[in-house]
C-alpha cells in the first residue's frame, strides 16, 4: 500500500510538472507570435524580455540568455533605456542562477545605473535586492546589507509592500547567518538573531497583508 501511494504521488507530481511546462511553452509560443507581428521596436524589446523571464522560470538558461541578448541589442539600437535596464537585469539573473556571480553583478550594476538615471525607483529597489542576495550567496554580508538597506528605503517610500517584504527577508537572512558563524559569542549571536526575527516578522506581516503565500 505504501509503495502504491508513493507511486501515485510521483505520477501526480509528474503530471503537474508536465502541465506547468506545457502552459509555459504555450505562453512562450504566443509571445513569439507577437514578436513577429509587433510594429513598434519598444514592443519588441518588451516582448523579448517577457520571453526571457519565461525561459529562466523553466530553467532553460540558454534560451533565456539568447532572448535577453536580443533585447539588449535592440534596446541599444533604439536607445530604449527602460528596455535595456530590464535586459541587463535579466542577463544578470541568468548568470546568477548559473552561479556565475561576477558576471551577474556586472550586469546588475549596469542595469542599476540606468534605472537610477531614468528615475525608475521600483526597478532600482528590485535590482538592489537582487545584488544584495548575490552577496548573501557569496557570504559577503557587509556588502549585502549595503544593497538591501537602499532597497528597503525605496520600497518604503513607494509603499511597495512586496518589495519591502523581500528586503526584510533578505536582511533577516544576513543577520541570522552572521549570528550563526562559529565562534560568535552567545550575547552577540542572540542580538543578531533577534534582529533577524524582527525583520522576518516584518516581512510576514506584509505578506499577510498582501495575501502573498509564495515567499
Amino acid at each position: 500500500m505504501g509503495n502504491s501511494i508513493k507511486y501515485c504521488l510521483a505520477i501526480g507530481i509528474w503530471l503537474i510538472a508536465v502541465c506547468y511546462l506545457n502552459a509555459r511553452q504555450n505562453t512562450i509560443d504566443s509571445l513569439v507570435s507577437v514578436l513577429k507581428t509587433a510594429k513598434a521596436d519598444t514592443d519588441r524589446v518588451n516582448t523579448l524580455n517577457s520571453i526571457t523571464k519565461l525561459y529562466w522560470q523553466t530553467a532553460d538558461f540558454t534560451q533565456a540568455k539568447k532572448y535577453a541578448d536580443k533585447a539588449l541589442e535592440l534596446s541599444d539600437k533604439i536607445n530604449f533605456k527602460k528596455g535595456k535596464a530590464a535586459a541587463l537585469s535579466n542577463i544578470g539573473l541568468v548568470f546568477w542562477k548559473q552561479g556565475n556571480y561576477p558576471e551577474a553583478l556586472k550586469n546588475y550594476f549596469s542595469a542599476l545605473k540606468i534605472a537610477e538615471e531614468t528615475g525608475d525607483k521600483r526597478k532600482t529597489a528590485a535590482i538592489y535586492t537582487n545584488i544584495g542576495n548575490i552577496y548573501i550567496n557569496q557570504e559577503n554580508y557587509p556588502e549585502a546589507l549595503k544593497s538591501q538597506l537602499p532597497a528597503l528605503d525605496l520600497a518604503i517610500k513607494m509603499g511597495e509592500k512586496k518589495l519591502m517584504a523581500n528586503a526584510y527577508n533578505s536582511i533577516a537572512t544576513i543577520y541570522y547567518r552572521q549570528g550563526n558563524f562559529p565562534g560568535v559569542k552567545a550575547a552577540l549571536r542572540d542580538s543578531l538573531w533577534k534582529i533577524s526575527l524582527n525583520n522576518h516578522f516584518a516581512a510576514l506581516k506584509l505578506n499577510e497583508e498582501t495575501g502573498n503565500k509564495n515567499w
